[in-house]
């Protein structure tokens, strides 16, 4: 079989804001971080969280000062595939 390659969209890096979240209680500040990320992104993409994948990188930061204390904001890069599926990771420095 011969695999299609994916096309990009486009590919953006965007700040997500997540001040909002430490509202919650500290036990579901970055549970409630991973889901503000993915509905921010879906909001911005045109496209469902569901079809978002967050990078290995970007989770190991968002976890980085445990459940209690995520980022209150953070600098993602958005890569937008022609399938409508959606990545999200750190971006290069």
């Amino acid at each position: 079989m011969v695999e299609e390659k994916k096309e990009v969209l486009f590919e953006r890096v965007m700040t997500v804001p997540m001040r909002s979240i430490f509202s919650k209680p500290t036990c579901q500040r970055t549970p409630a971080a991973i889901k503000h990320i993915k509905d921010f992104v879906a909001r911005h993409t045109h496209t469902t969280p569901k079809d978002i994948w967050i990078d290995r990188e970007l989770n190991m930061a968002i976890w980085h000062r445990s459940l209690r204390k995520p980022p209150k904001s953070i600098k993602v890069r958005i890569i937008k595939w022609d399938d409508q599926t959606v990545e999200i990771d750190l971006p290069e420095e």
